[in-house]
């Protein structure tokens, strides 16, 4: 990510300061760009004695986790217990077998059997099988503290890498002092509470430009920032020369500090537009359910900072049910269209296992940046939050939670292409980052600030719906997209 800010000096003269996210070609410094936050020389004396020893530890338990040793210990531990497993099935089933003997032999009336001895025979069988099951217990013991010896090292070497790796970076980041515009100076650490500062915090380009600024009595004016890759080379949904922001996990404690004194423009996600007392428009209602249409930057439901919502309206609209969550199902704060809502518990539980089930019929109308060259088709690609920069989400294979889109295109437009999704399964942002990814249709939809260009609003619409009414009949609603 590369970053330019617009200053003015003491003289009321522009100009402007540039800056990259992290190392550009393997340097903290280069030429024209501002230069980090720490002190490199002072990062190196503490960074490269820590990261040998970093790699001493994972060496070594690397060489123990893949050891002949322990992949012997291991062998032997599953040898026994698979052997213990066969031993013991077979001598139940053998007690089992000689049981019913006896117990078939008892029933015979014109032959006598001493009790005495089929009792015998019985004690006997519970007698091998304790002797057999303590056997196998202790073999089975000793092969898996042959083994625990072994994993005891392993977690005791993990405990020092990840003690040592955070003494580490509590260590570095000691050497990152911001100053704010107003000349007061903090140890980024502050910022961050309790908790320790992720690993890059004050290494993107916003944090390295807004303190060189600070620090050399130059006026922020405005600040954008960038992600450069040419070529075909696309990570994740970042796009060749678009602009985001700055991410909240890391430069979200940072960024006010910095700007401490400044006039900033309130946050898009921040601020919501102000509706009129008739939203979410009423699309129907009976005495099981509610059907509405909620605009394009209304809440569905209360959020952190925010109480105003479609749910919040309508219970104030309906009122009287002490049932708490009316909604059945949600839409991003981007997204307008169809929302579905229970008048009482029995209702709002059905609807919602309906929902569970996938067992409701959604379509959403899109207008895509450009143009999508198939007809139809399915997207599957599963998807998870960036741990790093919530609340976008990001195609993960490994931690990913599976994620399955149809649509089919509607028409081709000068503005880009119409399409219909069908979600299979509803992940937050699924439709936009299937829409987005390279992978999916590599079209972001227009007016999406977090997987493509921000716009007036997202041109994503919720417009049909069709379930189980709780009466027991069949119900569809739709909704014209306003695009």
């Amino acid at each position: 990510m590369f970053g330019v800010l617009v200053v003015r000096d003491q003289s009321d003269r522009l100009g402007y300061l540039a800056a990259y996210s992290g190392m550009l070609a393997d340097k903290w410094c280069h030429n024209s760009f501002v230069p980090p936050v720490f002190n490199p020389d002072a990062r190196n004396d503490i960074l490269i004695p820590g990261e040998r020893e970093l790699q001493r530890l994972s060496d070594r338990i690397t060489a123990i986790a893949t050891s002949r040793e322990i992949k012997l210990r291991q062998r032997w531990l599953r040898r026994a217990e698979s052997q213990t497993q066969r031993q013991l099935a077979a001598m139940r089933q053998r007690n089992h077998d000689r049981k019913r003997e006896r117990d078939r032999l008892r029933l015979i009336a014109d032959v006598r059997h001493n009790e005495l001895a089929l009792a015998a025979q019985s004690r006997e069988d519970r007698r091998e099988w304790r002797a057999l099951k303590t056997a196998s217990e202790s073999r089975l013991a000793a092969a898996r503290r042959d083994c625990d010896s072994m994993y005891l090292e392993l977690d005791q070497l993990r405990d020092q890498r990840r003690v040592l790796s955070r003494q580490l970076q509590t260590r570095l980041f000691d050497d990152y002092h911001l100053c704010a515009s107003n000349g007061e100076r903090r140890p980024i650490r502050q910022l961050f509470g309790d908790a320790l500062p992720p690993g890059g915090a004050g290494d993107c380009a916003a944090p390295k430009l807004l303190q060189y600024a600070n620090l050399e009595g130059l006026q922020p004016v405005c600040l954008a920032e960038f992600w450069w890759e040419p070529g075909d080379g696309q990570r994740g949904l970042r796009r060749h020369r678009s602009f985001y922001p700055a991410c909240r996990s890391k430069c979200g404690p940072i960024l006010p500090f910095l700007l401490t004194g400044v006039n900033v423009d309130t946050a898009a996600h921040l601020s919501l537009p102000v509706f009129s007392t008739n939203e979410p428009r009423l699309i129907y209602e009976d005495q099981d359910i509610i059907v509405v249409s909620k605009p394009a930057g209304m809440l569905s439901v209360p959020g952190i900072t925010h109480d105003d919502s479609a749910e919040s309206r309508l219970q104030a609209r309906y009122g009287g049910d002490s049932l708490q969550r009316l909604l059945v199902h949600r839409l991003d704060q981007a997204t307008s269209g169809l929302l579905l809502a229970a008048r009482h518990r029995r209702a709002h539980k059905a609807l919602q296992q309906q929902f569970e089930r996938r067992l409701v019929h959604k379509r959403y109308v899109a207008l895509l940046e450009t143009t999508v060259h198939s007809d139809a088709g399915q997207i599957d690609l599963p998807v998870r939050v960036d741990l790093e920069d919530r609340p976008r989400q990001m195609v993960c294979y490994q931690h990913g939670k599976p994620a399955v889109t149809r649509y089919e295109v509607i028409e081709s437009i000068d503005a880009g292409t119409r399409v219909h999704f069908y979600p299979c399964s509803g992940r937050t942002h699924q439709l936009r980052v299937h829409a987005a990814h390279p992978d999916g249709l590599n079209a972001p939809i227009i007016g999406d600030e977090l997987y493509g260009k921000a716009g007036a609003r997202l041109l994503l619409h919720a417009d049909y719906l069709r379930f189980l009414h709780p009466s027991g009949h069949i119900i569809e609603f739709e909704d014209p997209a306003p695009f």
